[in-house]
């Protein structure tokens, strides 16, 4: 018998489960993953042993190949896991688990993706930093990416998130189409200051990490591909457009909104990022929420194929980019992180700049109003009341974020 024993392993275990803990208090939103992998790895020692077993009664060679069957089940032999473990092999080594729902846990998560739904339609608001806070990212994402491999679990879990997703998208989708009809300039700043609250989210991830020049070129390069577009939709896309833009479109413009849809599914899988920022950035937001009314559906049926392609282009990102996210965030994290920080910045950049904005500054230069109803001054008096009050709730959900986590921190160390 070995003379290391499964104290050692369990000994090691534990310091990377205090790692983990002192990353999580450094406002790594997204450490519970690696708590949760050490956990799982301690139960699973726990389990083949028995409770009753002495740490030093186990040899450690035997905890060495239980270590690594659990991590290379490929070339685990007798002693390594099973068939029916090895198709949960990636639930286990990322502590990520899609449990059967409950009654109280289903409609749980249907509210949690009402919240998530609201996100995905009100501008400024990502729907990735509201399932951070709901502590659902992971698992989400895990889930979309395991939908080709374990379509039926990942689909049964899925599905409250959806209904939930589906009533807050219709429910504030209204609400936002008035307040741009009456106060656009206002609204947009409103949009703008829950981007620049959220911000920190992001940032928190790379606030520590080593600035190589590489990662500061990617983080340029995040802040510059959006305002770039939103220079190039402002200026030559829409530039000739006095109406309508969904009116007359032409081939190329149907390609191009099935790259905007897979555009729209990254921003649902990136904290920081916004969908409709980035449909108002390229100049669509207002059209395609104009457009959703019986009477323009029959004076413009051709909106469908226009719908169709943003629907064909987020599924295909949407499986495509949360495969790509999943194994970025595991292999290159901190690296991952700094052109999603150059996008957050850029989206913010952009929400003052775009073809719809631009449209209300040339009014204004006219002489004229924001909105039949309300005078330009008193949008700008309304915009900055709201700019301060998007900031306030989004920071608000930052600040609770972290002190949660704080407070989960303590008590763990309370009850160690």
């Amino acid at each position: 018998m070995s003379g290391k024993k499964v104290s050692s392993a369990s000994e090691s275990a534990l310091r990377a489960l205090e790692e983990a803990r002192t990353r999580r208090s450094m406002n790594s939103l997204f450490s519970a993953s690696y708590e949760a992998q050490i956990r799982t790895h301690l139960k699973e020692v726990k389990r083949e042993f028995g409770s009753q077993v002495e740490p030093d009664m186990v040899p450690a060679d035997q905890i060495e190949n239980r270590s690594n069957a659990t991590s290379h089940p490929e070339t685990a032999g007798e002693g390594g896991i099973s068939g029916e473990q090895k198709s949960d092999k990636d639930r286990l080594d990322k502590g990520i688990s899609l449990e059967k729902h409950s009654v109280k846990s289903w409609f749980k998560s249907a509210i949690s993706g009402m919240f998530i739904g609201l996100a995905v339609v009100v501008p400024g608001i990502s729907g990735a930093t509201i399932s951070i806070i709901f502590k659902l990212y992971e698992k989400i994402i895990f889930a979309i990416s395991s939908l080709l491999k374990q379509f039926k679990r990942s689909v049964i879990w899925l599905l409250p998130l959806i209904v939930g997703m589906a009533v807050g998208v219709i429910g504030g989708f209204f609400g936002v189409k008035e307040a741009l009809n009456y106060i656009p300039f206002a609204t947009v700043c409103l949009f703008a200051g829950l981007m620049i609250g959220a911000f920190p989210t992001v940032y928190c991830e790379v606030a520590r990490a080593k600035k190589s020049p590489l990662r500061i070129i990617m983080l340029i390069l995040g802040v510059v591909v959006p305002v770039g577009l939103s220079v190039l939709t402002t200026n030559v896309i829409h530039a000739d457009a006095a109406g309508d833009p969904l009116a007359v479109i032409s081939w190329w413009e149907y390609l191009y909104m099935i790259l905007a849809g897979a555009v729209v599914a990254l921003t649902q899988i990136v904290p920081g990022l916004s969908a409709s920022s980035f449909m108002m950035m390229i100049g669509y937001f207002t059209p395609i929420v104009n457009s959703i009314s019986l009477t323009y559906w029959k004076s413009n049926p051709l909106v469908f194929a226009v719908y169709g392609c943003l629907v064909l282009g987020f599924l295909v990102g949407l499986i495509a980019f949360s495969k790509l996210i999943n194994v970025l965030l595991e292999k290159k994290r901190e690296t991952t992180f700094f052109p999603i920080v150059g996008l957050s910045i850029g989206s913010i950049i952009c929400m003052f700049y775009n073809p719809e904005i631009y449209k209300i500054y040339q009014g204004w230069i006219k002489g004229g109003n924001s909105s039949a109803t309300v005078s330009m001054w008193t949008d700008i008096d309304i915009a900055v009341a709201l700019l301060l009050v998007g900031f306030a709730i989004s920071i608000s959900f930052v600040i609770y974020e972290r002190n949660r986590a704080k407070r989960s921190l303590a008590m763990k160390g309370k009850n160690r």
